[in-house]
């Protein structure tokens, strides 16, 4: 696989400092971004996310001037055909042994960029993906919990617990055992008056990038939708749907239930579906592929 690290094209698994304070500390963020026909959905999005979490984490660094160029050379080295897969990763680099951060002069953040073939596209009519209450949680006030950082254990065992069950995702609480979010992706509930609830930040959930694009469907399309605190119960009454930047928009149900949509809440998934189509179709069109 040929990547990009620190300015430079460069092919093989072998090429992280072993002093890299992400790999030993988990001290640093990362984006992941649906590439399509060249072009990074919501890249803008994805970036000002990794800004925020580069600066709550006091790391002086950016993504590359040139990372749309750097897109479409990765894309024809590793000759994907199809949607793509942008992991752009930034840590504080590499340091000596301990806790603070290194100095001015010693310091030199780390910035790796990876493109790999996307999952396949799944089809409109799907089964919901299953989910299970996981006993791993998200501490609502932690820095790592309201950004994107390298330290993604919890979610890494919450995730392999609910394969373990037999599930697809697992629903991670937070400190107060309400709904926080899946492993990996944003958790939305319609109940049965037809409004949309998700948990907002302060609960511990991410700040999804497709997340924020439905909840600026606010006004704009008619559907009643809110940040609300979530009980884990709601999951069992309500007909629940999952969004990251892979999945887009995806119907989910709790283990064991048979996720059937009656038609009033089915409506309202299509409309968001649609609305959500129509913005990344939007944020596409807004640059032009790299030659």
């Amino acid at each position: 696989m040929t990547y990009w690290l620190n300015g430079e094209f460069r092919q093989g698994a072998h090429a992280i400092d072993i002093a890299d304070r992400g790999f030993l500390l988990g001290d640093g963020v990362f984006e992941t971004v649906l590439v399509r026909n060249g072009t990074a959905a919501f890249l803008d999005d994805h970036l000002a996310r990794l800004q925020k979490g580069l600066s709550a984490l006091h790391i002086s660094a950016g993504a590359p001037a040139d990372l749309e160029e750097i897109i479409s050379i990765l894309i024809k080295k590793n000759g994907i055909d199809g949607d793509a897969s942008l992991r752009l990763t930034i840590s504080r680099g590499p340091s000596g042994r301990g806790l603070a951060f290194p100095d001015a002069k010693e310091g030199r953040p780390t910035l790796l960029v990876t493109v790999r073939a996307a999952p396949e596209p799944l089809p409109e009519a799907v089964s919901p993906l299953s989910l299970m209450a996981s006993q791993h949680r998200r501490f609502e006030h932690s820095v790592t919990t309201q950004h994107k950082t390298l330290n993604y254990l919890d979610n890494i065992l919450a995730r392999n617990e609910a394969l373990g069950a037999g599930a697809d995702e697992a629903v991670m609480l937070n400190s107060k055992d309400r709904v926080a979010c899946a492993s990996s992706a944003n958790i939305f509930v319609i109940d049965d008056q037809g409004a949309v609830q998700t948990p907002s930040v302060e609960e511990g959930a991410l700040p999804g990038i497709v997340r924020g694009v439905l909840l600026r469907a606010l006004g704009r399309i008619d559907v009643e939708m809110r940040e609300a605190p979530l009980d884990v119960q709601a999951l069992h009454g309500g007909h629940v749907f999952l969004t990251n930047s892979l999945i887009g928009v995806r119907p989910a149900a709790m283990l064991g239930a048979t996720g059937v949509w009656p038609a009033a809440p089915l409506k309202i998934l299509q409309r968001l579906q649609s609305w959500y189509e129509a913005s990344f179709l939007d944020s596409l069109s807004l640059k032009a592929p790299t030659q």
